[in-house]
């Protein structure tokens, strides 16, 4: 499982589109409870999905870098597309925010925690981070990560887009519903594209993304590069997992 890239498979994955759908909940019977994102450096964007009423979600940003603002300008985008105003989150604050859901749906919080690390959670609400390879903006992620993310009824294949560089690097590994490592790579540098393909596309499933210290090289910064294939949504558990529904 672990060696080169999967070439076969990865020429011939197709794009997922996400034109004309919408994310719901994968699993709409279970309570979220404590959900947190791994640590990001840089831009990002958390899918925040909240039925109507009070939502409560935090950021957590630290300093682990000598320059940079003290403080971070949070953005939010409602379902419909209506920006809800927060304050900006305090460098070296654990930040809680709350807000009147409207409507039900996916909340787009945005923010740039660059050069120092920002992890969000919230309470009660599924939270996933968005990849979007098509804008060319990459997630910077610090330290061990793991994610949730779903393969939809008809999709066989995909991969996943990493890149450390000459002395940082990131252990990746995928892991079926079944808890079965389909591919692992250890200390990814450059790119390296990590792919896997199913036997049975007839069902939407929960796959495992895990982001580990590598075995020889040093373990902090690192980049996700993309998810191809399938949505672009990595949840910060099962219960997180977003799926994508015809409008």
């Amino acid at each position: 499982m672990k060696g080169l890239q999967k070439n076969d498979i990865i020429e011939r994955t197709t794009a997922f589109s996400m034109s004309g759908t919408k994310y719901l909940p994968f699993d709409v019977k279970s309570s979220p409870q404590n959900q947190t994102l791994p640590i990001v450096r840089g831009q990002f964007t958390c899918l925040l999905y909240a039925n109507p009423g009070k939502v409560e979600f935090s950021a957590d940003f630290k300093k682990i870098s000598q320059v940079g603002k003290n403080s971070m300008d949070i953005q939010i985008i409602s379902p419909s597309g209506k920006k809800i105003a927060i304050t900006p989150a305090i460098l070296g604050e654990l930040n809680d925010y709350s807000f009147n859901a409207a409507e039900a749906g996916v909340y787009a919080i945005s923010g740039n925690s660059f050069p120092n690390i920002v992890k969000l959670s919230s309470p009660k609400n599924r939270i996933s981070l968005e990849l979007r390879p098509d804008i060319f903006i990459p997630l910077n992620l610090y330290k061990a990560a793991e994610f949730a993310f779903v393969i939809p009824a008809g999709v066989k294949d995909f991969y996943v887009e990493l890149q450390g560089s000459d002395y940082e690097g990131v252990k990746a590994t995928l892991i079926n519903p079944d808890g079965d490592v389909v591919n692992m790579q250890d200390n990814i540098n450059f790119i390296f594209k990590l792919a896997a393909t199913r036997d049975n596309s007839s069902k939407d499933e929960v796959w495992t993304l895990k982001l580990e210290a590598p075995s020889t090289k040093r373990f902090e910064d690192y980049c996700l590069i993309g998810i191809f294939g399938v949505p672009p949504a990595l949840g910060a558990s099962k219960e997180s997992a977003l799926m994508p529904s015809k409008l």
